[in-house]
């Protein structure tokens, strides 16, 4: 059994103005242009250039380039994200922590993690949407794990938030920080540190 896990209604960009196809050119235009230059790239101008979209249309219709950036990244956020009921409460950590790694992996991903940590101070607009982003997520998350809670395999269900903390901030650390690979032995070890946290 598989847990397809999707960004809350809430949360949900649903596109406005001329078309979908449009949105779509300038998503991908956007999140292009922060991988390969970081938030320093980010200007109407060369989002306009990369996505053949007049720059007129995009003040338009987001009105300046820190919309437009929001957007974007709740384009990548609306992705799927699977989690398999395994049977085990080991076999759903470490499902979940092979998904988590896959995810954070991503060049898109590590770029958006990087603004959102260089702008958490400055941009409290965008750190309050990330809040209520996580806490939707992790509601979620939880009930990925409801099966192992009733077959009385998690001892302490009240530490489900730091386990998930034990997997993702390491994670974070390497993709954002230190440019480490999350190799399949690493990321085992965190799914172990965590299963071991929630079940003794």
């Amino acid at each position: 059994m598989v847990t397809k896990i999707l960004a809350p209604n809430n949360l949900v960009r649903k596109p406005r103005g001329p078309s979908k196809h449009v949105t779509d050119k300038v998503m991908q235009a956007t999140l292009s242009v922060l991988v390969e230059c970081g938030s320093a790239g980010l200007k109407i101008e060369t989002i306009a250039e990369r996505s053949g979209i007049h720059k007129t249309t995009l003040y338009r219709r987001w009105g300046d380039v820190h919309t437009l950036v929001k957007e974007a990244i709740a384009s990548v956020d609306m992705e799927k994200f699977a989690v398999a009921d395994t049977g085990t409460l080991q076999g759903d950590i470490d499902s979940l922590a092979i998904n988590f790694a896959e995810h954070f992996q991503k060049p898109a991903i590590i770029a958006i993690n990087r603004l959102i940590a260089g702008s958490r101070g400055s941009d409290h607009q965008l750190a309050a949407w990330m809040d209520e982003y996580w806490q939707s997520r992790h509601r979620l998350y939880q009930k990925a794990i409801e099966p192992a809670i009733k077959r009385g395999e998690i001892l302490h269900p009240e530490r489900f938030s730091m386990a998930i903390e034990m997997l993702v901030g390491p994670m974070l650390l390497r993709t954002i920080m230190t440019d480490q690979v999350l190799d399949s032995s690493f990321v085992h070890q965190l799914a172990v540190s965590a299963y071991q946290y929630l079940s003794h």
